[in-house]
């Protein structure tokens, strides 16, 4: 795969290549839907991952009984494999990008794929409450929609991401007042995080915090604290507005 990026290919397309390469090239043990999904079920989230969905919603109800809090997963890696792990019902839904299957099972092209750039897009249409399943015109995902027609306002999204593709979307919300989280893995350090060191100096996110996902780690508290901002924010503008 490195080689192919160096020589220019889009990432998340070459590791598309190299898998399919791999699977034709030995059709004695290709590469099948149910090898991906055992892949996703034999992964193991993070510790403290499941009860970390649990607190943000526990926290959020706390502050609004009423409110509803939905978990989105956004990434460029592949979401055959997501789709199967312990974790992925918590989930509303899961945006990656996806291999197209044979008769057979085995993997044979590409059926979408997810790159960088397009996280903007796919944020901007849930929050307008777009159609996700199918391909949408550039036009329709930026159209103005009035703020009482929003499905979610973007003042009320959360984006927690690990690395520099999520910078066009922490650059999103930073403008429309939502909240955006860095996280950095074990063996990293604030400053070298997604090779964009002074990311926090220059407000990109609210916080850059180890993937350390205890009730009493830095993250939990940074995820809790933007969950309660939030609220109080909504609950404020209730108030204005004579509800």
């Amino acid at each position: 795969m490195r080689p192919l990026a160096a020589d220019g290919w889009d990432p998340t397309l070459a590791g598309f290549y190299c898998l399919i390469s791999e699977s034709k090239a030995h059709p004695e043990r290709p590469i099948t839907r149910e090898f991906i999904a055992q892949v996703g079920r034999e992964l193991r989230p993070f510790d403290g991952v499941p009860e970390m969905l649990g607190r943000v919603r526990d926290c959020a109800r706390k502050n609004i009984p009423a409110i509803d809090v939905e978990f989105y997963l956004l990434s460029c890696g592949y979401v055959d494999v997501q789709r199967a792990t312990s974790i992925a019902p918590e989930f509303k839904e899961m945006w990656s990008s996806e291999f197209a299957f044979n008769d057979a099972g085995e993997i044979e092209f590409v059926k979408q794929v997810l790159t960088h750039p397009e996280k903007v897009r796919y944020v901007l249409q849930l929050s307008k409450g777009l159609g996700l399943e199918g391909q949408n015109s550039p036009v329709d995902v930026y159209r103005d929609v009035p703020d009482e027609e929003l499905y979610v306002p973007l003042s009320q999204v959360i984006d927690v991401g690990d690395g520099g593709s999520d910078l066009p979307v922490f650059g999103l919300l930073n403008e429309r007042g939502g909240k955006a989280i860095g996280v950095y893995k074990p063996g990293q350090t604030p400053e070298s995080w997604g090779g964009h060191a002074g990311m926090r100096e220059g407000r990109q996110v609210q916080n850059l915090a180890p993937a350390d996902y205890s009730a009493d780690g830095e993250l939990m508290k940074s995820l809790l604290l933007a969950v309660e901002s939030i609220c109080k924010e909504m609950e404020l503008r209730r108030l204005g507005e004579g509800e």
